[in-house]
């Protein structure tokens, strides 16, 4: 939050040129006669996020307007029901709702938001202004249409160290390659000598255990390893043993590297102090051919490095699963003060915001969703990134699962599990069977759980 307020010079001088476009949008009788009385009631999760991701923008563009936050999830130790939330947003009533990409499915599902391609088209605004992948995000769980839309989208870029490859007379990732085809790719630095110098063909700092890679799979293809709405652990299948005895080979080969990144727990919240976080840095360190993080990570390393879009689905080289859609803006259709919501979304969808995020960089909020902003930026792998769409995996309600007893429970297994096939030799077809066993009687305890 600090980062962004000390960046807002330009926003702030920037932002008042936008305003009389903007506010001329707002109609007298919805604002309470001149526009000043009526407080726009803003739907948020915490007051700490709109500060960190809102605040400041809605502040210069609408210097007058009042803003009544409805907190919904002020601890974020706590994690609110769908139905609690839901029932929430009934009984407080907001005129605008700011909110994660997830609990936004939700709620165009329940039937609680309004339709806002009416007011895109009077607005002058057109679907085609906008990054596609989002519009198509936002319209997944609403039978198509429209419920909301999003200021901006995130995606992961491929990077590699070029001094490596060159070193190694590798030729370096291509555009538009599968998982496999990096794993594959990472897999010359083993052939070439790469392992017995420390180095290895691909890791990522925090997720890089065999959980991590498996869900990475599955996530670029479409696939799950578990069925929460039906309270099934999906693993035994030819695609997953596959999957699974890819991995194994991986870590065996040297490929990979089970080194872990080794947090401290402080109340119930897992962080990483300095020396940790170094320790599991193989790219950083330079001992890494390879690794996916988010694009303009903020990082400086000390060789040359190359960056493409990221891995591509098998199945839709046009679909990656590296690009997300974090947040959404939808408005109630009760909601009181509709014309000023859509002000605000109006506004932060706008041109002029694409110009404003173009000149401040490219932060954890990513890229802005109009199209324009691949002009203002200039960069042509963010204008690859603009024709990737995210890959379309199935809604996976969590049902009766209570996740967070089950999902580490689960993870671990499958850590442990992969872990033993790497180390003690057990074979692929004893580690599925034993992932679908006990994983299934964990997730049944964690449904048995959740209905007391």
């Amino acid at each position: 939050m600090m980062k962004r307020r000390g960046r807002l010079g330009i926003l702030l001088a920037a932002a008042v040129m936008f305003l009389v476009a903007v506010l001329s949008g707002c109609t007298n009788d919805e604002q309470g006669g001149n526009g000043k009385e009526k407080p726009l009631k803003i739907a948020i999760s915490s007051k700490d996020f709109y500060e960190f991701a809102y605040k400041d923008y809605i502040e210069a563009a609408f210097p007058e307007l009042k803003v009544q936050l409805i907190e919904l999830e002020p601890d974020y130790k706590t994690q609110v029901s769908d139905d609690d939330y839901i029932a929430a947003i009934k009984r407080e009533k907001p005129d605008l709702i700011l909110t994660s990409s997830w609990r936004y499915d939700m709620l165009a599902e329940s039937g609680i938001l309004t339709d806002l391609s009416v007011r895109l088209t009077d607005s002058g605004m057109k679907e085609d202004d906008f990054y596609p992948g989002m519009i198509e995000w936002m319209k997944r769980p609403g039978d198509g249409k429209l419920y909301g839309l999003a200021p901006d989208f995130q995606s992961a870029v491929l990077y590699y160290n070029a001094d490596l490859f060159e070193q190694y007379k590798i030729d370096p990732p291509q555009e538009g390659m599968t998982l496999a085809e990096v794993y594959e790719l990472g897999s010359r630095f083993v052939d070439q000598g790469g392992g017995k110098d420390g180095v290895v063909g691909f890791h990522q700092q925090y997720i890089n255990q065999p959980h991590d890679m498996l869900d990475s799979f599955a996530r670029s293809e479409g696939i799950r390893m578990v069925d929460y709405a039906k309270g099934k652990i999906t693993m035994d299948t030819p695609l997953w043993r596959d999957k699974v005895q890819t991995i194994i080979k991986l870590y065996r080969n040297g490929t990979l590297s089970l080194n872990r990144t080794k947090g401290e727990v402080i109340d119930d919240v897992v962080t990483y102090g300095k020396e940790a976080a170094e320790a599991g840095d193989l790219f950083g360190k330079g001992k890494a051919a390879m690794t996916i993080v988010y694009y303009n990570d903020g990082n400086s390393y000390p060789f040359e490095v190359g960056t493409v879009t990221p891995p591509v689905s098998s199945s839709d080289r046009g679909r990656t699963s590296s690009i997300y859609v974090f947040d959404a803006m939808a408005i109630p259709a009760d909601s009181a003060n509709a014309a000023v919501a859509w002000d605000v979304i109006r506004f932060m969808t706008s041109d002029h915001m694409a110009k404003v995020k173009a000149r401040l960089g490219t932060g954890m909020e990513g890229f802005s969703v109009r199209r324009t902003y691949v002009e203002y930026k200039q960069d042509p792998l963010i204008g690859k990134l603009f024709e990737l769409m995210p890959v379309q995996t199935p809604a996976n309600s969590t049902g009766d699962v209570d996740t967070q007893k089950f999902n580490p429970l689960f993870q671990e297994l499958v850590n442990r599990e992969v872990e033993a096939a790497v180390s003690e030799g057990k074979s692929t077809e004893d580690v599925i069977r034993t992932i679908q066993k006990d994983g299934q009687l964990l997730l049944d305890a964690a449904i048995s759980i959740s209905k007391k």
